[in-house]
């Protein structure tokens, strides 16, 4: 197994934003990777609890697109206020490659999406 670091992580990224397809076979769409099943996926768990760190969302539903999917679910972090990401905590990730059995594991910040909050005048209804 090899270690990735986070850095690579974010290149490899952008490498297929540009129009590379170095991640995977085929190349990956930002909405493909975020919008709607990685945000199903964080939403199922929160049905359940509070919180959820990204492994264990990862552990309940394994990663279908390499490293391009650990990426998008950093983002999906990143780019809501409810999420946090804790940089001083490195949680590992096990993943597999789309089309073969070659495992990585990947460290990366812990990541807790968490319920989003409402207002008080919404509770009070």
């Amino acid at each position: 197994m090899k270690l990735v670091n986070i850095h690579i992580l974010v290149a490899l990224f952008l490498l297929t934003l540009a129009g590379s397809s170095l991640l995977n076979a085929q190349p990956l769409t930002l909405e493909q990777c975020v919008e709607t099943a990685l945000r199903d996926n964080i939403d199922r768990l929160l049905l359940s609890r509070p919180q959820v760190t990204l492994v264990e969302v990862v552990t309940s539903y394994p990663i279908q697109q390499g490293m391009a999917e650990v990426v998008a679910y950093l983002m999906i972090a990143a780019h809501a206020p409810q999420h946090r990401i804790e940089r001083a905590i490195v949680d590992q990730i096990i993943i597999t490659a789309p089309d073969s059995d070659q495992t990585r594991t990947v460290n990366v910040p812990r990541i807790i999406f968490a319920r989003e909050t409402q207002p008080e005048a919404d509770l009070a209804r």
